[in-house]
């Protein structure tokens, strides 16, 4: 089995599924691919802190990449 890596995941709503969401929802997800790192995503946002109905999440795009140590800021 793949070694986890963490995943950002943008979760956007194009066609205003949700009728509500004015900005991307970004989850940072560790896992060992993009896809279970999406899947994780809609459970989070099927659970109960978000509410979504699942069918509607299953409507929304999510992007998932793969967050390197490259593609991180740090400061000085």
């Amino acid at each position: 089995m793949n070694s986890p890596n963490l995943y950002c995941v943008v979760v956007t709503d194009p066609a205003d599924v949700l009728g509500c969401l004015e900005s991307p929802i970004i989850f940072h997800v560790r896992s060992v691919s993009g896809q279970r790192a999406e899947d994780r995503a809609k459970e989070e946002l099927t659970s109960e802190d978000y509410g979504y109905d699942p069918a509607d999440v299953e409507n929304l795009d999510l992007f998932a990449f793969k967050v390197t140590d490259m593609d991180i800021i740090e400061e000085s």
